[in-house]
Parts: C-alpha cells; sequence; structure tokens
C-alpha cells in the first residue's frame, strides 16, 4: 500500500512539472530531450561512462524527464538485461542526488522505487542505498522522518538484499548519534537472526548481521 501511495505521488508531481517545463527543450522523436539520449538510449556501459561526465547543474525539464525515467520499472525477465537496467538507474540515481540543487520530489522517487514490488531488488537496493546517503544532507524533518520509516520497515519486512542493507544504515546511524531507536534495532537484529528465512533473505543480510554482532550481544547467542 506505501508503494502504490508514494509511486502515484511522486508520478502525479513529476508529470505536472514536465508538462511544465519540458516543451522548452530540445527533444528526440522519442520524446527524449537530446541532451539526455546517450544516457537513457545507449546500453548500459556507455550510459555509465557518459552518466560520470554530466554535468551538476542539469534543468528541471532533464531532472524530471530522468525521474520519471526511475518511476518505470524493468520490463525484462532477462537477469543480465536487470542488471543493466539496474545499473543505468543508479547513475540516474547518483546523478540527481548529486546535483547542485536536487530535484523536488526526489525522495518520493527513491521511495517509491524502493517499495515498487514490480522493479528488479538491484534498482531497488540501489534506491535504498541513494536514500541512506540522502539522509545524511536532509535538512527537512519530515522528509528525514520518511526515510527512516522505509528504512525501519525493510529492516523489519524487507525481502532480498533490502533487509541487510537497511540494518546496516540504521547500525550506522546510531553510532553516529542519529535519532535512532537503539533499543528498537537491537530487537530487529535479534528477531532476524533468530528467523528461520535469514538465509532465504539474501547474503547481504547475514553479513549485515555479522557485522552487527558486536553492537547486539543477542545476535551471536
Amino acid at each position: 500500500m506505501a508503494g502504490t501511495q508514494y509511486r502515484t505521488i511522486a508520478a502525479g508531481l513529476v508529470f505536472g512539472l514536465m508538462c511544465l517545463t519540458v516543451s522548452a527543450q530540445s527533444v528526440s522523436p522519442s520524446g527524449v530531450p537530446e541532451s539526455l539520449r546517450p544516457l537513457l538510449e545507449a546500453d548500459a556501459d556507455q550510459a555509465l561512462r557518459v552518466a560520470r561526465g554530466m554535468r551538476k547543474d542539469l534543468s528541471d525539464a532533464e531532472c524530471h524527464v530522468l525521474l520519471a525515467f526511475l518511476l518505470r520499472p524493468s520490463v525484462t525477465a532477462n537477469p543480465m538485461e536487470q542488471c543493466g537496467d539496474a545499473v543505468r538507474k543508479n547513475e540516474i540515481m547518483r546523478l540527481l542526488c548529486e546535483q547542485r540543487v536536487p530535484p523536488a520530489g526526489l525522495t518520493d522517487v527513491l521511495i517509491a522505487v524502493v517499495d515498487d514490488e514490480a522493479e528488479c531488488m538491484p534498482a531497488r537496493d540501489y534506491a535504498l542505498q541513494h536514500l541512506v546517503i540522502r539522509h545524511e544532507k536532509i535538512v527537512c524533518p519530515e522528509e528525514a522522518s520518511r526515510v527512516q520509516d522505509v528504512l525501519w520497515r525493510c529492516a523489519e519486512h524487507g525481502t532480498g538484499t533490502l533487509s541487510g542493507t537497511s540494518l546496516l544504515a540504521l547500525s550506522r546511524l546510531v553510532r553516529r548519534g542519529g535519532e535512532i531507536d537503539s533499543e528498537r534495532l537491537g530487537r530487529v537484529i535479534a528477531d532476524v537472526a533468530r528467523g528461520e528465512n535469514v538465509d532465504e533473505r539474501s547474503s547481504a543480510t547475514g553479513a549485515a548481521l555479522e557485522e552487527l554482532r558486536d553492537d547486539v550481544p543477542e545476535v551471536g547467542e
């Protein structure tokens, strides 16, 4: 439910902003601004190289097109193609997060990608990692709280790599003196460690538990 809600909000925001601004850009027949075609239409390896050299002052229209691209789930069942899509999206997320002025709606879009069960797991995990990085730079308490809610949800109920990524993120926030409920984190870590489906979640969850053993005594029992 939460994923659908954030995706609807994010999609509406991005679409509205695109309608206001994208008409001013030079666009290709595919509707993609010429400046973004090498990033969005080339193969994943080339897109990665292109993204590393792109400006940190993209226009609003360019950012909105990239946000809309992130909201499009990978449609292929081929693991190699999914990996390529995830790599491209990771570079787009990094590029948007590194903008001198991050675009409006970026946090909502990242949350939507994390929660989208139709998206491939690597792309969802990349979005979660970028949310963790954004959390350190967010000045709005309400926005920071929403990111923490996602971390807790993934730590307690996440599948695949999401559980391990969120557990590590919450633990590191505690170590840095963040406003994280350390007792709650200890209970979550202990519950996950005792769970019967730890191995099924992912090797990342197992690695997270191994790293956190010294922090939470119950994990080592």
